[in-house]
């Protein structure tokens, strides 16, 4: 099997990325589209990763108590806390 270029295997981790995570197909389906096993596949996905060619980010919802939320879970040594405003009817 010839070896393939770099500039070929940054196209092909880029169409396996593109494919898996916003076409959302599965390594199977990929698989068989591009004529490769599975397990080639998978490892495609893991080196584009490493690589930087799919970075994964996850945006916590907004939560204007997180800075209290740590500062008691800190303080008082506990697990989770959370911090829940107050209604209009329960402020005096």
């Amino acid at each position: 099997m010839p070896v393939a270029s770099d500039g070929e295997a940054k196209r092909l981790l880029y169409k396996v990325s593109v494919a898996y995570y916003v076409d959302d197909l599965t390594q199977k389906e990929i698989a068989k589209r591009l004529g490769l096993s599975r397990i080639k596949v998978s490892r495609l996905l893991k080196q584009a990763r490493e690589e930087g060619i799919v970075q994964i980010t996850i945006t916590p919802p907004a939560n204007p108590h997180a800075d209290l939320e740590r500062a008691l879970e800190s303080r008082y040594g506990l697990d989770e806390a959370v911090v829940v405003a107050a209604t209009g009817e329960d402020r005096r």
